[in-house]
């Protein structure tokens, strides 16, 4: 399973898998566990409550020790071309949803042809 969460710092993350943390300090809902994808903490591992955006819950904790610089600059790259291939997607997909609709408007001017052909033989 793989969701992404914006915070109000604007920052992205996902999911990790079903994994949950402790109870959520003001709900009887247990955290869920998030990977950050900023340039500040890339990769480091945090717990929040799943509904946040949508409930004004501020729960929030760390799991990971602060990363060393070599890991932050790591984890950088891999966040960025996470990006890029997240785009390059986004693309494709809109590129097949192009092509697939020229495809049915040639479909529907053969359609055409071959009904005026088969007019044309009779």
């Amino acid at each position: 399973m793989s969701s992404k969460i914006g915070g109000s710092s604007g920052s992205d993350s996902s999911v990790e898998g079903s994994m949950v943390g402790k109870p959520c300090k003001g709900h009887s809902i247990e955290a869920t566990i998030f990977t950050s994808y900023t340039e500040d903490n890339p990769g480091r591992r945090f717990m929040c409550y799943p509904l946040r955006e949508t409930d004004d819950c501020n729960f929030f904790e760390w799991i990971d020790d602060n990363l060393p610089p070599q890991y932050k600059i790591v984890a950088a790259r891999v966040a960025r071309r996470k990006n890029n291939i997240e785009a390059q997607l986004k693309e494709k997909v809109q590129m097949e949803a192009i092509l697939e609709q020229e495809l049915r408007t040639i479909e529907r001017k053969l359609g055409v042809i071959e009904e005026r052909n088969k007019e044309l033989q009779n």
